[in-house]
């Protein structure tokens, strides 16, 4: 491992408070956005609606569930130990 010199440290503290300051800028989108993708116009959220409300449930088999249910506890018992 190479020793960190008083250089490279602080180039690393710089390129910290420039991502630091690019993230917090009110310029910047919201982290896990790419802009408005989409009117707030009344016929294209009924549109976003209509797409939503298209998608089928998921369903699970019984086995499924019961897998999951096992999981679940054996998730919980482990948590509060």
């Amino acid at each position: 491992m190479s020793e960190l010199t008083l250089e490279a440290l602080a180039e690393r503290v710089a390129s910290l408070e420039r991502t630091i300051s690019r993230l917090l800028s009110p310029d910047n989108e919201p982290l896990g956005t790419v802009g408005d993708e989409q009117s707030d116009e009344p016929e294209a959220v009924a549109r976003w609606l209509a797409a939503f409300d298209a998608i089928p449930p998921a369903t699970m088999t019984p086995d499924e569930i019961a897998a999951w249910q096992a999981a679940r506890a054996a998730h919980l018992t482990a948590s509060r130990c």
